[in-house]
């Protein structure tokens, strides 16, 4: 309490200088660094303006935080107290070089012409294994570059893993961003050595040393003192891509953001790229953090994500004992340490089907530049190690059966929710599991699904499955058998083929006579008088085919359009009912029309009157005569007779039955008010709910449409008829 008290005098007393101070850092940097009591954290900590150092400490009375414009004048709007305080990156005089060559120490932080020019000189010294990728540009066009690593880099080898490893989005967070520098180098020195050859020969390496320049770099290019978390714009680039739920995690669905420039760019270099593992480098703690960022339930791959994390920790702690001890022996759930939103770790992992984990490398942002070559030796070999789990896991190629590589989803059954993994444009998918015993479902649209079972996983070892899918085929065509039009008129032919989700349901068309009448997908063109045939022929290896008879006339006026006054309704058993058509122009030569029942023991018709024989769902069509194909349909649902309690049997009074506008309802006077009324459909559906106070009322049911109604009054149902 008498911090508290002392830290309100500091407000008091200083309140115009502080805020003015915090005013011109802003304006300066587009970020500031302040405290606040802790018990305000819950007001702010959801907000985008509003980033946490770190996770929150409930018994600290206060906490720091980083905010930007927004974030102060909310901070402003809550009346929470807050002071300035000095950024991390400007504590400490920053060791900086110029120029990073052979034989450097690591023992300083590069200036951005030092970065730019190392990058490019490791491109062009290794230009058989090393390639310099452009990400994109910052908001200050500052390049945002990657190295792709690998033994073959002038090639996209698709059926090789690719590797991710990316530093610095915190732009005060430096140490991850010269490992990454140092690592490159590392690798393409040791080419030839077997462990990194190993790597380099099964799978594409990608380095980003560096995804928020301009925050790296906001005190001017030659230093990284005064480096900023955010971006140029003042935002948290770690808070800003499209947020992940749990709902959305369970029901597949995707979410949209509208991110700043640099996430723009990396996000479609990794939807290009297609990353199977990564790893996203930060400082402010030394720990391994997994997902879910987003919510406490765990990811279904929890068990193999704890495995390679600890994994990644447990070679460290044969160097140092003593580094990454945090929590569980220096490994954590995302959402155990804390909640965030937006965070890339959850959105790589739920979007794009990759597995990235978030490594926290230093309790110091921007440690002491003699430092830097310790973190390296103490996680060198994990990084390296880290970056074999690509290899193994279960592994394949998805194809036809002839052998074309298709696109398909796969499923773990009894463990993935929803099918989470998609071979990609050649067929090649790579899953990470945790060892054990597994089966598979493949499915893609338009093929037969296949289930494998009793895959056996082991850690540290690649299993191959090869999977063939076999096309679901077309098994009929069904279209019109005679159709007449006029000569120099067309018309389209109706074609139905099953099953719908054939893979191939394209038709090849022909015409016996070209003369009198062609056929191009599915119109017929009437050319001189006479009579030919048309021909649809599945296209899929099924050589199905039907026919069609076209009479080509002189002019005449056919039937276009058949109207039926319901599209669809409900009768019971053994009661009618009658539709009525309209045809068409009135002016067609022939306006008469034919009535059929799909299932006529479903139901009948005669002249537009249904009669209802058995309970089920049929289709009545009602035919053109005049062969111009034209047809318009109704469905039927012919329901059981149910026990409806007649109104004589309480009393209860319901007029007028049938009814147009209003039902009137009159209730004995001896019944006990309110009472609810609710009309249904036939299907139970709930149209309309009122509550009456009243022993005579009345009900508008002119919205309703034509049909039979149930009313339910009480604990009696009755059954009403709409006009």
């Amino acid at each position: 309490m008498k911090h508290f008290i002392i830290f309100i005098l500091l407000i008091i007393t200083n309140s115009l200088f502080a805020q003015t101070s915090v005013k011109k850092v802003l304006k300066d940097r587009n970020e500031a660094v302040v405290i606040i009591p802790t018990k305000h954290i819950l007001s702010v900590k959801d907000y985008n303006c509003i980033s946490l150092k770190h996770h929150i400490n409930k018994d600290d009375e206060y906490t720091t935080i980083y905010i930007n414009n927004e974030g102060y004048k909310l901070l402003k709007k809550l009346n929470i107290p807050f002071e300035a305080q000095i950024p991390p990156s400007m504590k400490n005089k920053a060791i900086m070089t110029n120029k990073l060559s052979k034989g450097h120490k690591w023992d300083a932080y590069p200036t951005y012409d030092a970065y730019i020019n190392f990058m490019d000189s490791l491109a062009k010294t290794y230009p058989e294994y090393c390639r310099l990728d452009t990400i994109g540009y910052s908001v200050e066009k500052r390049l945002i570059l990657c190295l792709k690593i690998s033994d073959n880099v002038k090639q996209s080898e698709v059926d090789e893993p690719k590797i991710l490893y990316s530093s610095s989005m915190h732009g005060d967070e430096l140490v991850g961003y010269v490992l990454m520098l140092r690592l490159a180098d590392y690798l393409l020195t040791n080419k030839n050595n077997p462990n990194i050859s190993e790597l380099l020969n099964n799978t594409e390496f990608f380095i980003n040393p560096l995804s928020n320049p301009d925050g790296a770099y906001a005190g001017g290019n030659s230093t990284v003192n005064g480096a900023t978390r955010s971006n140029a714009n003042g935002y948290d680039l770690n808070r800003d891509f499209p947020k992940v739920t749990e709902g959305m995690v369970a029901k597949g669905k995707n979410s949209k953001s509208n991110m700043e420039i640099e996430n723009i760019h990396m996000v479609e270099y990794m939807k290009k790229h297609h990353f199977s593992l990564s790893i996203n480098f930060h400082e402010g703690d030394e720990l391994v953090n997994y997902p879910w960022d987003s919510f406490k339930k765990r990811h279904t791959d929890d068990k193999w994500f704890k495995y390679i994390c600890r994994q990644y920790v447990d070679t460290i702690h044969t160097i140092d004992p003593s580094y990454m001890t945090a929590y569980q022996n220096g490994i954590v759930n995302g959402s155990d340490w804390y909640v965030i939103t937006g965070g890339r770790q959850d959105y790589v992992t739920h979007f794009l089907q990759g597995r990235e984990i978030t490594i926290e490398l230093s309790h110091k942002k921007v440690p002491n530049a003699n430092l830097l070559p310790a973190f390296w030796n103490k996680n060198y070999k994990s990084l390296i190690n880290f970056a074999k789990q690509a290899m193994y896991g279960i592994t394949g190629t998805i194809t036809d059966t002839s052998n074309n590589p298709i696109e398909a989803k796969l499923m773990v059954l009894n463990h993935d929710i929803k099918p989470s993994f998609t071979s990609n444009c050649n067929g090649k998918f790579f899953r990470f599991l945790s060892e054990g015993t597994y089966s598979f479902e493949v499915s893609k649209e338009g093929y037969h699904s296949k289930t494998i079972d009793n895959i056996n996983i082991e850690n540290n070892k690649r299993t191959e499955l090869n999977i063939q899918l076999s096309p679901i085929l077309v098994d009929n065509i069904k279209m019109d058998t005679i159709i007449s039009i006029g000569v120099n008129t067309n018309k389209d032919i109706n074609i139905e083929i099953t099953p719908q989700n054939a893979l191939n349901k394209n038709i090849e068309w022909s015409s016996k006579d070209t003369n009198i009448a062609t056929i191009n997908n599915g119109k017929i063109y009437g050319l001189s008088i006479g009579t030919t045939t048309i021909t649809a022929k599945s296209t899929d290896g099924t050589n199905l085919s039907a026919t069609c008879k076209v009479n080509v006339t002189e002019n005449i006026i056919l039937v276009e359009d058949i109207t039926l006054t319901e599209t669809s309704v409900s009768i019971k058993k053994d009661s009618l009912l009658t539709i009525k058509a309209t045809v068409l122009p009135n002016n067609a030569d022939n306006n008469t029309i034919s009535w059929n029942s799909e299932n006529t023991n479903i139901a009948t018709v005669t002249n537009g009157t249904i009669k209802g024989i058995n309970q089920g769902t049929t289709k009545i069509i009602a035919k053109a005569n005049d062969n111009s194909g034209v047809y318009a349909t109704c469905n039927v649902e012919v329901l059981l007779n149910t026990n409806i309690t007649e109104n004589q049997n309480n009393r209860i009074k319901i007029y007028p039955n049938p009814a147009n506008k209003v039902l009137n309802i009159d209730l004995p006077k001896d019944k006990k008010l309110p009472i609810n009324i609710i009309v249904t459909n036939t299907l139970g559906k709930e149209l309309i709910h009122n509550t009456i106070h009243s022993h005579k009322n009345n009900i508008d049911i002119s919205s309703l449409p034509k049909g039979i109604y149930f009313i339910k009054i009480d604990k009696y149902n009755y059954k009403i008829v709409k006009h």
